[in-house]
């Protein structure tokens, strides 16, 4: 997005909720009313407000770019659309029509009401499919296309061979993705390493993955959220994971979270707790 010029605002443009709450924020100090929207001066910066808030809404509720059937409130030509995931059911959403809302009404929740209402509308279609996930149409703003082939791949091989990872590892313990498996996620750790320095050794990558990617499907069917990417360092994987939570704020790191746990014991079941209340 760098046609959003925020240095100095303390914006940080991560498509979360709270990106949303600063963002308005900011529109708010810039824009007197909608027709300080319309100056060419501003227009490159209303054109990366667009495609910005469009992106934040669709990662939430999946869905795609459309074409507006009707001219943009801002005049001139028809302007994009954002189209949550089919099986939700949503109103489209214009983001320049909601620059305008949020430029008239001044209230400062009008970017977070349309993104509540999206979250709630996937988690209400949750409710019934735990393991369903929106799907969203790449865009140029997705991490590379090689970037997102690395994290499937990781994922197709921790579940591919979590049965081998449990009779290995796990054996004797109940392993349905429910949160009151992690203290034996937790067991399984100490009974295997000292710490999370031993955890971080290239002979333990087995076992340090298929735990991660367990911890990270019992939050993710839990608690919604999806797996982003695959940051890698040395020999060892470092999948993370956002949009968590009732309002889909939290992100987790789920090897970080193992080396905690090793360190607090109890610590999994807490993080859980926590990000499930906000």
């Amino acid at each position: 997005m760098r046609d959003i010029d925020l240095k100095g605002s303390g914006v940080r443009l991560d498509h979360s909720r709270r990106s949303l709450v600063e963002l308005e924020r900011e529109v708010l100090e810039r824009f007197a009313g909608p027709e300080d929207l319309r100056r060419p001066g501003p227009q490159e910066f209303v054109d990366g407000l667009t495609a910005y808030i469009g992106e934040t809404l669709m990662r939430a509720a999946g869905g795609k770019w459309v074409w507006g059937q009707k001219r943009s409130a801002l005049g001139g030509a028809y302007g994009p659309v954002a189209s949550a995931d089919p099986v939700l059911a949503l109103d489209p959403v214009a983001p320049v029509e909601l620059l305008v809302d949020v430029v008239t009404a001044r209230s400062g929740d009008r970017l977070t009401g349309t993104y509540d209402r999206w979250a709630r509308a996937v988690e209400s279609y949750r409710g019934s499919d735990r393991l369903w996930q929106p799907e969203k149409q790449r865009t140029m703003a997705d991490d590379p296309l090689e970037e997102t082939e690395a994290l499937r791949s990781w994922l197709e091989e921790q579940e591919t061979g979590f049965p081998g990872w449990v009779a290995d590892f796990g054996a004797g313990c109940v392993w349905d993705f429910d949160p009151a498996s992690l203290p034996a996620l937790e067991e399984v750790l100490r009974r295997s390493v000292d710490g999370p320095a031993e955890l971080s050794e290239p002979g333990h990558s087995r076992l340090r993955d298929g735990a991660a990617w367990y911890l990270g499907e019992t939050f993710r069917r839990r608690l919604g959220g999806r797996w982003i990417k695959l940051k890698q360092a040395g020999n060892r994987n470092f999948p993370t994971m956002r949009g968590l939570g009732p309002r889909q704020t939290h992100r987790l790191t789920p090897v970080l979270a193992l080396e905690s746990a090793l360190e607090n014991p109890g610590r999994l079941s807490e993080r859980f707790a926590a990000v499930s209340e906000t």
